[in-house]
């Protein structure tokens, strides 16, 4: 799972709502020199439905993009959410099951799991799940406002397995619904009217425009078709294409379509490789009729990353380069950036090393700054994210057999990084004395570097007990802005999981990142506002009554933290769910 270069240290929604996540789960075998696996680095642009497969063992590492999305701990914290809640049951695709459970908050979550039918050659699927809350949390006047937010997930699978490739079709529908809960001062009397601030044109915008409704949501129905030969295969040619259709909508009438093509090859030449993947896709927006909804235009966006990677005995060099094109009517941007990855042994079957010289190109379309930030103001157009230049060294290695330690040292080059702040408007009538605060987010862009340190130590005790601990640093050197807004300075996590007694499964984990600082501007005054640093201890364990009966009790936020994820957007306090699974 490659997805990301840095941005996403930074928000949960394009401002932050979290950070990248670790792998606990120890294999204590570290792969010095990696092999023939057409899983290759741009693999990552393939999956756009999660897969119903078993999960992967990896040897411990994590990664954190400059592209933001939720921080996600063993308790998982939803971007729809103020609230940090129980981690999902882990799916045993064998058997099929169906979970439920509830807690404080008004906190109720379900799952069901059914294989219609699996054998060698064929398999169908159904998964359907349901997390919501109803709950309310104090804001910073005192107030309380609902918290409320339900998420609903459908997805059938079905995959034909021929002799060394696979069909795959997978149909998905998810919708979340929320609410604006944060604290703000705008008059919520739908017949009055504001002006935006540096609107230039001063349309006079409703005040029912600008909430449409205090439940906002999206959803989005997906159709995926992949064809690709198995990874087992790999003394042949390897390739995966894929076919998707993603209908993305929200509750304020706003329409995204996307149809796209995704694809890779890896050809042996020899002792060597040749290959490539290309992504290319096609947008089109429907807006809503009102003053809000401007600028979108549809689009066109190819990536293309051809490669070629020399395989010795102990060391690897992959040599490429990715071209990005993202055409509109209004322009054709495009960047162009290397691919160079080298692996080398220091130490045999003990320690690897890595230099890489990379770069991205983030669209930033509507669908993905909604879901990465869904409390930004609902007619915004993100505007896209360059990486002309991404370097980095790294070690992975194995102190001990049972102690294994990744790190590394990344500079990031980033152009036009959007920053969230709250948006502010000015009341039509009293439109020199008087400013509205919205709980909506807009960006503000600008450049930077950021260096990034980051390790990982994991220690696999035996059986019974594992834990380990991950850190990152990031420096952000900005062009013009004074603060990189929302963005950590830091984030450190200890995890473990325990066995103390027979059937009984306990995991631990500490999440902390630093105070970030947020902007207050109007144009009239300009503030800024620290939120305060980020202290979160979760405690979650399963009992296994017998095989087919178990029961799961989380304890998240343990330590009541008051804290924000967005400016104005507290957290749930201390929150308890407790669950039961049966299998069937």
């Amino acid at each position: 799972m490659k997805r990301n270069i840095i941005f996403a240290l930074l928000i949960s929604a394009a401002g932050f709502t979290t950070w990248a996540q670790t792998d606990t789960t120890i294999n204590k075998n570290v792969v010095v020199v990696r092999e023939y696996n057409p899983t290759i680095s741009d693999a990552n642009k393939i999956n756009l439905i999660p897969e119903i497969q078993k999960p992967e063992i990896k040897t411990p590492s994590f990664s954190y993009s400059f592209f933001t999305h939720p921080l996600e701990t063993s308790f998982e914290i939803i971007p729809l959410t103020p609230a940090s809640l129980a981690s999902e049951p882990k799916r045993d695709y064998d058997q099929n099951y169906i979970t439920l459970g509830g807690g404080n908050y008004s906190s109720l979550f379900g799952e069901l799991f059914y294989n219609a039918f699996h054998s060698d050659k064929h398999s169908l699927s159904f998964l359907a799940s349901n997390r919501s809350s109803f709950g309310k949390v104090k804001l910073q006047d005192g107030s309380k406002n609902d918290a409320t937010f339900v998420k609903n997930n459908l997805l059938l699978s079905y995959k034909h397995q021929f002799w060394g490739t696979y069909l795959k079709a997978d149909i998905g529908f998810s919708n979340h619904n929320y609410r604006y809960y944060g604290y703000q001062t705008i008059n919520m009397d739908t017949s009055m009217t504001y002006y935006a601030l540096n609107d230039t044109n001063n349309v006079a915008i409703n005040n029912r425009d600008i909430h449409g409704t205090t439940k906002p949501g999206y959803a989005s129905f997906k159709a995926n078709f992949v064809f690709a030969t198995n990874p087992s295969i790999y003394d042949e040619t390897a390739y995966k294409a894929v076919l998707y259709y993603d209908h993305f909508f929200t509750r304020m009438d706003m329409k995204e379509d996307v149809i796209g093509l995704k694809g890779f090859f890896e050809k042996p030449v020899g002792d060597n490789l040749v290959g490539g993947a290309l992504h290319a896709q096609y947008g089109m927006y429907n807006v809503p009729d009102t003053a809000l909804f401007l600028d979108f235009n549809n689009f066109t966006f190819i990536d293309f990353s051809p490669y070629y990677k020399l395989n010795r005995n102990t060391w690897n060099l992959k040599l490429g380069l990715n071209a990005f094109f993202n055409i509109n009517k209004e322009k054709t941007d495009y960047l162009v950036t290397p691919d160079i990855d080298f692996n080398f042994n220091l130490i045999e079957k003990l320690f690897t090393a890595h230099l890489m010289a990379s770069g991205n190109y983030r669209l930033n379309d509507y669908r993905n700054s909604v879901q990465m930030n869904p409390f930004m103001t609902p007619e915004l157009n993100v505007m896209p994210t360059k990486i002309p230049l991404s370097l980095e060294a790294g070690l992975t290695g194995q102190l001990t057999p049972k102690i294994v330690f990744n790190g590394s040292v990344n500079f990031s080059i980033v152009k036009n990084n959007p920053f969230y702040i709250n948006k502010f408007y000015r009341d039509s009538v009293n439109q020199f004395t008087s400013d509205a605060y919205a709980n909506q987010f807009t960006a503000i862009y600008d450049d930077m570097n950021v260096l990034t340190v980051k390790a990982a130590i994991d220690y696999a005790g035996n059986d019974r007990y594992s834990f380990g601990v991950s850190g990152a640093y990031y420096n952000y050197a900005m062009d013009n802005l004074e603060n990189a807004w929302h963005l950590p300075d830091y984030e450190i996590k200890v995890y473990g999981s325990f066995i103390p007694y027979r059937n009984v499964n306990v995991n631990v984990d500490f999440t902390t990142f630093s105070k970030r600082k947020t902007l207050i501007q109007d144009g009239l005054i300009t503030a800024t506002n620290d939120l305060k640093a980020v202290y979160d201890l979760s405690l979650s364990g399963e009992y296994q009554y017998n095989n087919r009966l178990s029961a799961s009790l989380n304890l998240n936020n343990i330590l009541s933290s008051n804290y924000y994820y967005w400016n104005g957007y507290p957290s749930f306090g201390f929150n308890v769910l407790v669950g039961v699974k049966y299998k069937f």
